[in-house]
């Protein structure tokens, strides 16, 4: 017998043995069996539009449910064998208890009384999603010796009752005016299944249209429940608004007045309030007067007396005062004037916090993020210790002043657990301080600009306006990497906005910023900068600058339809545009030719557009597909030759192909020497100015494992980066379009689709709740260079374990 053969046997006996040993069931009273197994039988499942996700969410409404498994041992068996009482020592207590309550599982002692409560949930269930017929019964089979029982609910769904007609009605003479508004955004629409869930957020979104039309007291239960007489399986609904008692008639209100305290405390009697108008608001303040400049507040309130009461505007008033980050609670509270019908008092108390707040952090993160650096992993497990100070309404403006310091070490997982001699040590020292002005600051008038001309949405300026934190920012950041080189970055933001355009919805925009980026070398890192002239170039102090204009950013994601969603994120970049054009615009006039510098420094002048979108479809709570194209493109101009090697684009590693490590791909058909021994993982560095990428996953739960949920994917993987212009010391590197000829007929280059290079694998991700732990295994299957044989595909045959890329982080890829 060969020796796999008799270890895989000894294995196997000594699983037997051991589940032989872990027999539940001898611990049973008289008359109990452990619930086994809960199945669902869906009898009409040709009938019933999506049986699947039917079945799914009737899995939900079990009140019972079998016990799990801790590998192969049951874990009501662990509950069963652990009892601390049976323990001597208080440690031994101790253990037992822990044992009992992380491992195990109290038995699922079957109960027949919660096997009807769940037959008669799930009738319940479907007949609030309009299956009014639905009937279910259930079979409990017990073993030979009546110790283990499986449940099977045969439910029968029945025709699903769909919306014919909706009429609205109501005998309250204030709100009949309404009821055209009411009608015309109706969630209940022909075709949709009477249920109780659509009816529920018809109730909800009535309630706050009258609200926002000045009907601050109106609530749910003035909604009567849904009438309805059926043709077929075709509803007639009808719903009714009630008054709020018979002969009256719901009050519309104005607001009267706006009273803000705002250092809200309980005073003595002894002790009066203060009363000042500003702006039509009263304020009244306590014997410290204003903590904070009454402007502040008025710009925070999207309401003012005279107006019908809106709640929409009140609650966004709450938010933004909320935001402004100065207050520990903001109270607002609707009443009616006794001496004036029609309106009400808005009565906002706002209670301020501390205004220095000192803190101290540490952190054990995986980095996956795109690092300021020029070769290594991007996945790297880092140890910080980040002391910060705020202080709050630093100027008497709400504003928020942040600074801290933040040192972390770092080391690459894969190198730690596959046993490389690089453990690729890494320092990060990164020292910053951020003001935020909760308010809009128009740099040169140019938002404004920019929607009178049709440029800029009003929706996006006036929320710019309303909404937007203007930031300033300083920061030092020194990467040191032990054995290759320094990087010094020093970083100046002085016009950032951050705008919640809506909750899906973010914008980021720099007008005014300056990175100036020196590196230091080492004996090691000088012989990679001599053997690639293109690093050497790109790796040099650089000077990014944007004086009206560096860069925006802006993601939006969809509303969740049918399952499924999908999001954007979209960056531009501009570096050196007016330098150039003031360098340009001074040779004219002078007749030189010179460029300019700063202390010798070059202006870095590029443009830079990178575009991310992802698309995701859920088909049970724990199984979804999703898909992400990414694209970039960088463009050198001016007097520069080329781009900064950090904007540069790469791919790779754990949110991108995951079948290589980050920068070892490409660019185009070129291969790196490097790539061929995989000690030098940390060396790689290849990056291009195209990009192109394409990811697939399908996601679905593996196991749940002391509470903890493990989900497994399957994943594919495809793309490359490229060069605008070839590269002599990496040849193949250009992006074509298509296949390109000189005028003998000579291939110039492949199209870019020949260069794509394709892996896939799987992966195990960790829901802790708070983050996901993400391991995936990547294998390439297709390089984007042939073999000798002239192949791109690789050959199934010749694949081997160790051509796994293992990858560790934190988060989904996309």
């Amino acid at each position: 017998m060969k020796r796999w053969q008799l270890h895989s046997g000894l294995l196997l006996v000594g699983c037997m043995w051991l589940c032989s040993g872990c027999d539940s069931t001898k611990y049973l009273a008289p008359g109990e069996a452990l619930l086994r197994k809960n199945r669902i039988v869906l009898e009409d499942r040709k009938q019933v539009r999506n049986p699947g996700n039917l079945t799914d969410q009737l899995t939900y409404v079990y009140k019972q449910k079998p016990n799990g498994k801790l590998l192969w041992v049951p874990r009501e068996w662990i509950w069963l064998t652990s009892p601390p009482d049976s323990c001597t020592t208080r440690l031994g207590r101790g253990v037992a208890r822990w044992e009992k309550r992380l491992l195990g599982e109290p038995p699922a002692i079957y109960d027949p009384a919660l096997t009807e409560a769940t037959r008669r949930a799930m009738v319940n269930f479907l007949r609030h999603r309009g299956y009014f017929l639905a009937k279910a019964h259930y079979d409990a089979r017990f073993n030979k010796d009546s110790t283990r029982v499986s449940v099977t609910y045969h439910v029968e769904a029945g025709p699903q009752y769909l919306i014919d007609t909706v009429t609205y009605e109501t005998r309250d003479t204030a709100l009949q005016p309404f009821l055209p508004l009411i009608v015309e955004g109706s969630l209940l629409k022909p075709e949709l299944p009477v249920s109780a869930e659509i009816y529920e957020r018809e109730v909800q979104r009535i309630t706050r249209l009258l609200r926002n039309e000045g009907f601050a007291f109106f609530y749910p239960q003035y909604i009567d429940g849904l009438e309805g007489d059926s043709l077929g399986t075709r509803v007639r609904l009808r719903l009714e608004i009630l008054p709020p008692a018979a002969g009256q008639s719901h009050q519309r209100f104005r607001i009267g007045e706006i009273v803000v305290y705002p250092d809200y405390r309980p005073l003595p009697d002894s002790v009066p309030y203060r009363d000042t108008v500003i702006g039509e608001v009263r304020f009244r303040a306590g014997p410290d007067g204003f903590p904070v400049k009454p402007k502040t507040i008025l710009e925070a309130l999207f309401v003012r007396p005279g107006e019908w009461y809106h709640f929409d505007r009140v609650e966004r008033s709450r938010l933004r005062l909320g935001e402004l980050g100065i207050y520990r609670n903001v109270g607002i509270r609707p009443e009616p004037l006794p001496d004036r019908p029609g309106e009400l008092a808005l009565y906002i108390y706002l209670t301020p916090n501390k205004q220095w707040e000192l803190g101290f952090d540490t952190d054990i993160n995986i980095n996956t993020s795109q690092r300021k650096s020029i070769v290594g992993a991007p996945n790297l497990m880092g140890f910080s210790l980040s002391p910060s100070l705020k202080s709050r309404n630093l100027l008497h403006g709400a504003e928020l002043l942040v600074s801290n310091v933040q040192g972390v070490f770092e080391v690459d997982p894969v190198a730690v657990f596959s046993g490389q001699d690089t453990v690729y040590n890494n320092i990060d020292f990164k020292v910053q301080a951020e003001l935020l002005v909760p308010r809009f600051v128009d740099f040169g008038h140019t938002w404004r600009l920019g929607n009178r001309l049709g440029i800029i949405p009003d929706k996006v300026y006036r929320a710019l306006h309303s909404q937007a934190t203007t930031r300033f920012g300083l920061s030092y950041n020194l990467i040191k990497l032990l054995q290759y080189y320094d990087y010094n970055l020093f970083n100046g933001t002085f016009y950032s906005y951050d705008l919640n355009i809506s909750n899906r919805e973010h914008l980021y925009v720099n007008h005014f910023g300056i990175d100036y980026l020196s590196p230091s070398t080492r004996p090691a890192f000088d012989s990679i900068l001599a053997a690639n002239p293109f690093l050497q170039r790109s790796f040099a102090r650089q000077l990014i600058t944007g004086v009206f204009f560096r860069n925006f950013n802006w993601t939006r994601r969809s509303p969740l339809r049918h399952n499924r969603y999908w999001s954007l994120n979209t960056g531009f970049e501009l570096s050196g545009l007016e330098v150039w054009l003031g360098n340009e615009l001074a040779n004219a006039l002078t007749g030189n030719t010179t460029r300019w510098t700063f202390f010798d420094i070059p202006f870095s002048q590029y443009a830079r557009l990178n575009m991310d979108v992802a698309w995701h479809q859920q088909f049970k709570p724990r199984e979804s597909v999703a898909l992400r194209l990414a694209g970039g493109l960088i463009v050198p101009f001016g007097n520069a030759d080329e781009v900064p090697y950090l904007k540069q684009f790469w791919v790779g590693g754990p949110n991108s192909i995951r079948g290589w490590p980050a920068r070892a791909l490409g660019p185009g058909r070129y291969r790196d020497p490097l790539t061929t021994n995989k000690a030098n993982r940390p060396l790689f560095y290849q990056t291009g100015h195209i990009m192109l990428e394409t990811n697939f996953e399908y996601r679905f739960k593996v196991l749940e494992f002391w509470g903890q949920v493990y989900e497994g994917a399957l994943f594919v993987d495809a793309g490359n980066v490229w060069t605008l212009d070839e590269d002599p010391d990496r040849p193949g590197s250009k992006f074509y379009l298509t296949n390109t000829y000189d005028t003998s007929g000579r291939l110039l280059g492949e199209s870019f689709l020949r260069q794509m290079a394709v892996s896939a694998g799987f992966g195990i991700r960790w829901d802790a709740t708070y983050f996901v732990v993400r391991s995936d295994w990547g294998l390439p299957l297709r390089n984007n260079y042939p073999d000798e044989q002239g192949r791109f595909w690789r050959d199934p045959r010749t694949f081997k374990l160790t051509d796994l890329n293992w990858n560790l982080a934190l988060g989904f890829p996309f």
